[in-house]
């Protein structure tokens, strides 16, 4: 789970997220679940995985949160699910 920094008073945010690999026939879909005020987690799916269409994948995303038109937290996120950035 990402944890907000500083901590938002309410869920009413809005979440970002882009996937800088998805090139040529990959097909992928990011999505959060669980939003509180204290955090989101992430969740990435390959579409297009030969005959298993859904397949939950690893990979590098970028994301970034606002409320009322100012961005409180932003980065990027490794594979292994360390912020790099």
């Amino acid at each position: 789970m990402f944890t907000n920094d500083p901590l938002q008073g309410t869920a009413l945010y809005s979440i970002l997220l882009t996937d800088d690999k998805n090139v040529e026939n990959d097909d992928y879909v990011l999505y959060y679940t669980n939003k509180t005020s204290g955090g989101f987690n992430v969740r990435i799916f390959e579409q297009d995985n030969g005959t298993d269409a859904g397949v939950a994948i690893n990979n590098q995303f970028d994301f970034a949160c606002m409320q009322g038109g100012v961005t409180f937290c932003h980065g990027s996120v490794s594979s292994a699910g360390a912020i790099i950035a």
